[in-house]
């Protein structure tokens, strides 16, 4: 509709600007980065259901600790795990969900709250704690504006300025914990019921570590790569370019272990 507009209301002129749009789109590298983690993110996450390690890691916190207990246990672990997993947003919601399943299955939780969970903790909480791909992509909006003269200053200490006001995060997480925390239920949540899970959240169940160690190693690359293609300045390295060899690499050492 926009392009629409902006030609005139010509179907022809805005179906060109449509394909040029779209081939400026798929021939710029950083782009095709992000469509291919796509892709990576969601083979990793195949292979740690498949390997059994979500279901060892389920079964540990479920009957070996015994920390899992009741639905909002359940649901305060997959907080916790998108609290703790700040590298990416989709990374984060990714595991998350993937844990949290059989816990919603096993308490009658209905999914959209855990969706709610994951989704109010994986954006909020990359975009508070910078050091990762989202932390990339803003320094580098930033450093933008400062070499077209917009605005002037450091463009690392502008950033961690403009940490402290992401009310935005900050409220979403807090809100979070609290509807957790006191069974809060607002809107249509409140007519949610569970529905039965047709499809088998776990495939198996396996060592615990065959899911730790493949998040461990994708947590520590981010920064690695963030530090490489940053020559030594992990702030000013390439998002798309660290996630992308990230999970490269994950997924290598998944398939192998």
């Amino acid at each position: 509709m926009g392009l629409l507009i902006l030609n005139d209301f010509s179907f022809s002129l805005a179906a060109f600007a449509i394909f040029d749009l779209f081939y400026e789109l798929l021939t710029t590298p950083w782009i095709l980065k992000t469509l291919a983690f796509a892709i990576l993110v969601g083979s990793v996450m195949a292979l740690l259901e498949a390997s059994g390690g979500v279901g060892g890691f389920v079964n540990y916190m479920q009957n070996t600790k015994a920390l899992v207990r009741s639905p909002r246990s359940a649901l305060l672990l997959s907080y916790a795990i998108g609290v703790v997993i700040f590298i990416e947003s989709s990374i984060t919601a990714l595991i998350a969900g993937a844990v949290g399943k059989p816990f919603c299955d096993k308490y009658k939780i209905p999914h959209a709250k855990l969706a709610f969970v994951c989704d109010s903790t994986s954006a909020p909480i990359s975009s508070i704690l910078v050091f990762n791909g989202w932390g990339a992509l803003i320094l580098g909006l930033i450093t933008a504006q400062i070499t077209a003269g917009t605005i002037e200053g450091d463009g690392v200490d502008i950033l961690i300025d403009a940490v402290l006001y992401n009310f935005y995060a900050m409220s979403a997480l807090l809100v979070t914990f609290l509807a957790i925390w006191f069974k809060i239920d607002i809107g249509a949540m409140k007519n949610l019921k569970y529905k039965e899970n047709t499809t088998k959240a776990v495939a198996s169940s396996n060592s615990m570590y065959l899911m730790l160690l493949p998040v461990f190693l994708m947590i520590a690359s981010v920064f690695v790569f963030l530090y490489i293609t940053g020559d030594g300045d992990i702030l000013k390295g390439s998002g798309s370019t660290s996630i992308f060899y990230t999970m490269l690499t994950t997924l290598g050492f998944t398939l192998v272990y």
